[in-house]
């Protein structure tokens, strides 16, 4: 009856995102649709089996090759209308080959054709390449010399732009390469952490985008913690450790300062005893902004190079904890929910925010890119070897014969759940490779190893096998030379990269002087605020000096 009724609200849906779906949620939509179906009743299901990375989520390639079979008819988008005509070249290089370029037979790649009026990368006054790959002089993975590599090119084009020298143009349209135009593509924060420092070296500005991160593992957070302390309650040992957080800028030296001299350490008690009265009488939004106006916290930390994120988050728990208050009876359990919270406690949802709105350079995670576009892309880590699933680790599995996924209690399905990591692997570099619209930068080191790798199998055409361990390395620079020859001029392999790093760049960016707006209209005058038991008076005293 409730799968009946929602037909008839619903006659058609549509699901969009198909691959990211699971097999309950499958199974509820065929019983609305499939299993009763109805006239002029259906639904449509809009997916990619190439973009199925939310594994680690529930999502299921496998529901979705089910779907695919059972649907009466199916259709493919044939034209690629993101990118420039080369990078859509390249990948269908990389992945048009018959050894199964996704390890399953029924995950299949269908070369695409692309607009043929797209703008082209111009830099120094020459076309770019689609493709530039820097290999490293060292034969294993050194991320950090990756993160270097990658952070001195975008600075020479960064530099390049501020002269007008690296543009985006075609013969009727000419725009200049802005920071906001760049996104750099990782796997975590631990490699968005290398990439943005050595950004910040070199005077880049960055910021990292991830659906992951809670505004409650910030540094921020576990210190705000020991400042509301401080202020519930007002004795030496919490204020002491209040003001020896990053928060207040104070060395040791100052704080044995502040013990040893009586006015200093009546001043700091009085100060937090003043905070402990706002926050009852005003709440706590009213007390944190005090103290960030008092205390010059803001300045304090803009002028770090962190400091812009730590602020955002700053006044990112001030106003959570505003909200929160109103459902707690005390300060004291106010705090108590708060310190929670850090611990990971029945937490709520309560992601970062964008430090700013200024240009900045994008740092990605690859999850979070899929269905977003890049002008120019920077991929550094791609060349670092897949990680595995050991017989250690608690492995779920696909079970063909059951047709569900089943845990692997005693490693007997070791196999299958390569294949399955293979290809979701697979399908996470096809949806970095798919994300720029006019060049992909690439770091690789001079040899790929003997671990497998996504990168490596599709360069090598499928030849590395499904095996974990290979029986060589292979050198890069052959590899790119295949792919360089299908692609002729639009991949350039740079072997001993000579991108030297300039001074720290010091961008201006013109601020639009901010001006009121002035009104001019008329404000009628001839009316004033008054109630419905005023008017009733007023009329009855009309009504009296009428009738008399």
């Amino acid at each position: 009856e409730l799968a009946e009724m929602i037909r008839f609200q619903y006659p058609f849906a549509m699901i969009d995102e198909f691959q990211d779906t699971d097999s309950q949620q499958y199974a509820i939509f065929s019983k609305i649709y499939r299993d009763n179906p109805e006239k002029n009743t259906g639904f449509i299901m809009i997916g990619d089996p190439k973009q199925a990375i939310y594994r680690f989520r529930g999502a299921d390639i496998f529901t979705y090759l089910k779907a695919s079979d059972e649907a009466q008819s199916r259709f493919e988008l044939t034209k690629n209308y993101r990118s420039e005509k080369n990078l859509v070249d390249g990948v269908n290089a990389l992945f048009d080959f018959p050894q199964s370029p996704f390890i399953y037979q029924n995950i299949n790649f269908t070369a695409v054709d692309s607009r043929d009026d797209h703008l082209r990368f111009y830099l120094n006054g020459k076309a770019e390449p689609a493709y530039r790959f820097y290999l490293t002089e060292s034969d294993k993975v050194n991320k950090t010399e990756m993160a270097k590599i990658c952070a001195i090119s975008i600075q020479h084009w960064l530099k390049s732009a501020a002269e007008n020298q690296a543009v985006f143009q075609n013969e009727d349209t000419c725009k200049t390469l802005q920071a906001a135009n760049i996104a750099v593509l990782v796997r975590d924060k631990n490699e968005a952490a290398l990439v943005k420092n050595e950004l910040q070296k070199l005077g880049i500005a960055s910021v990292y985008l991830s659906d992951q991160n809670s505004v409650f593992d910030s540094n921020v957070a576990k210190e705000l913690a020991w400042v509301l302390k401080a202020c519930l309650n007002v004795a030496e040992r919490p204020i002491l450790n209040a003001i020896a957080t990053a928060l207040f800028g104070l060395n040791a030296a100052d704080i044995h300062q502040i013990q040893q001299n009586e006015a200093d350490w009546q001043r700091w008690a009085d100060s937090f005893a003043q905070y402990q009265q706002t926050w009852q009488r005003q709440g706590i939004l009213a007390m944190l902004h005090q103290i960030l106006l008092e205390q010059g916290i803001s300045e304090r930390l803009l002028s770090q190079a962190t400091g812009e994120r730590d602020l955002t988050d700053f006044l990112h728990l001030a106003e959570i904890l505003q909200q929160a208050a109103t459902l707690h009876e005390s300060e004291a359990a106010l705090l108590s929910w708060f310190e929670k919270q850090i611990q990971g406690e029945g937490r709520q949802e309560a992601q970062i925010r964008l430090e700013s709105e200024r240009q900045l350079v994008k740092i990605v995670s690859i999850h979070k890119s899929k269905g977003l576009e890049y002008d120019l892309v920077w991929l550094p880590f791609l060349a670092v070897p897949s990680k595995i699933p050991t017989a250690g680790d608690m492995n779920v599995y696909y079970s063909k014969e059951r047709d569900e996924t089943l845990w692997d209690m005693e490693n007997r399905n070791l196999n299958a759940l390569y294949e399955e990591t293979f290809s979701e692997e697979l399908r996470l570099l096809y949806v970095a490779l798919t994300r720029a619209k006019y060049q992909m930068a690439f770091a690789l080191p001079a040899q790929f190893d003997k671990k497998w790798n996504a990168l490596h199998y599709v360069l090598s055409q499928g030849e590395i096998g499904k095996e974990i361990a290979l029986s060589a390395t292979k050198d890069t620079e052959t590899l790119l030379q295949a792919f360089k020859e299908k692609m002729k001029d639009n991949v350039e392999i740079c072997t001993k990269p000579n991108l030297e790093a300039f001074p720290a760049l010091s961008i201006n960016t013109k601020n639009d002087e901010l001006k009121a707006a002035e009104f001019t209209g008329n404000i009628e005058q001839d009316w004033r605020i008054t109630s419905f038991t005023s008017i009733e008076q007023g009329h009855r005293r009309q009504n009296y000096f009428t009738e008399s």
